[in-house]
């Protein structure tokens, strides 16, 4: 699982984002009951702040969620219920998907990316994968856009080609 991958890691931060999102959208799970007195000073900045700017003030820091927890969400068979039914991979989008990931990504693990292709294949997706080796989280977001600009390009002029009388998508160019 995710949070696997990045217990101690540098993007390990994000784990205190999901868990208040969980928290959030599910309120039986009391995530305040978890924490302790550090984790209630940290829980506010969490819900009032956007990740953009957390990644550029958070990038060269470790994160041990142990530190701002009296007892560890990850141990409750309510949390990890919740986060299995979340668990993108689960449900099938219904639109074709383009997935490209890097093998040296440092904040999802490249053997996520893998397992979710294959879990959406097996859920009959139409989804394509393309990894770039060597390259981490954003080094292969900017990899993505040479290949997702012809992918999508292709799709919209796909779609106009079997469209029902749908308004014509406009803005794009297709080659």
């Amino acid at each position: 699982m995710l949070y696997d991958f990045l217990t101690g890691g540098r993007f390990a931060w994000l784990q205190a984002y999901a868990a208040a999102g969980l928290d959030i959208a599910y309120p039986e799970l009391r995530l305040a009951h978890y924490l302790n007195d550090h984790g209630h000073r940290m829980y506010p900045k969490l819900i009032d702040t956007h990740i953009v700017g957390q990644i550029i003030a958070r990038m060269p820091y470790r994160f041990d969620r142990t530190r701002y927890v009296v007892t560890d969400p990850l141990t409750d068979p309510g949390w990890l219920a919740r986060m299995r039914e979340n668990r993108l991979g689960a449900l099938a989008p219904a639109a074709s998907v383009l997935l490209t990931h890097g093998s040296a990504d440092q904040a999802v693990g490249y053997a996520q990316a893998i397992q979710l292709h294959d879990d959406w294949s097996r859920l009959g997706v139409d989804v394509t994968f393309r990894g770039y080796r060597g390259l981490e989280h954003l080094t292969a977001a900017v990899a993505h856009i040479r290949t997702a600009l012809p992918w999508l390009s292709a799709h919209i002029a796909d779609h106009r080609a079997n469209d029902t009388g749908t308004p014509p998508i406009t803005g794009f160019e297709t080659a």
